[in-house]
């Protein structure tokens, strides 16, 4: 874990992940995430080499409201 940040406006997250080195931010291999786009918008401008993983509890979340 390299960083832990309150609120979810993509332009104040991005400042503060770009605060943190390129090569700190290129040794981060996977992201897991919630369900939202803005997350996922904010995992791409800061972290070039990851794999973004939806989180489990998102994923059941999903699948019992479908039921």
């Amino acid at each position: 874990m390299i960083a832990i940040l309150a609120g979810t406006k993509v332009d104040h997250i991005v400042q503060q992940l770009l605060k943190i080195s390129n090569s700190l931010r290129d040794k981060v291999n996977d992201i897991t995430l919630d369900t939202a786009t803005l997350m996922k918008v904010i995992a791409k401008k800061c972290f070039f080499k990851i794999i973004q993983v939806t989180g489990r509890f998102h994923v059941q979340k999903l699948a019992l409201e479908a039921l």
